[in-house]
């Protein structure tokens, strides 16, 4: 698989999943274009199962949660899945207080979210 490349963001892959991990503590506007053209490259490259790691990421505006909604309703549109991993309490409470908890599987670790979309 072919991705942009980006400081911002590591890419690996276990399996048929995309691991994208988020090098950043602010995940704003500015990252939020990037983030789309990684998952839209990966996408277009028949990727269909995406871990986004947040262990480094404090704050996310909205513009970066739309992203994160936008590439969720891609995927489920092609029977893909994304899960988010390592989602700090303060985001995890803006994702609850936009009511997408539902919208989103997030795992408690790693080796959960592999497991979980390995299944899939």
């Amino acid at each position: 698989m072919i991705l942009p490349s980006d400081f911002d963001f590591s890419l690996s892959t276990q399996e048929d999943i995309l691991i994208i991990k988020l090098n950043f503590t602010r995940a704003t506007l500015k990252e939020a274009s990037k983030f789309k053209e990684i998952i839209n490259t990966a996408f277009l490259q028949k990727c269909r199962k995406y871990i986004i790691e947040l262990t480094d990421v404090s704050f996310i505006d909205s513009t970066f949660l739309g992203v994160l909604v936008w590439a969720q309703k891609k995927l489920s549109t092609e029977e893909g899945e994304l899960t988010l991993v390592g989602v700090e309490r303060d985001i995890y409470t803006i994702i609850g207080a936009m009511n997408l908890i539902k919208l989103f599987k997030i795992s408690e670790s790693m080796e959960a979210a592999v497991s979980y979309l390995s299944s899939k």
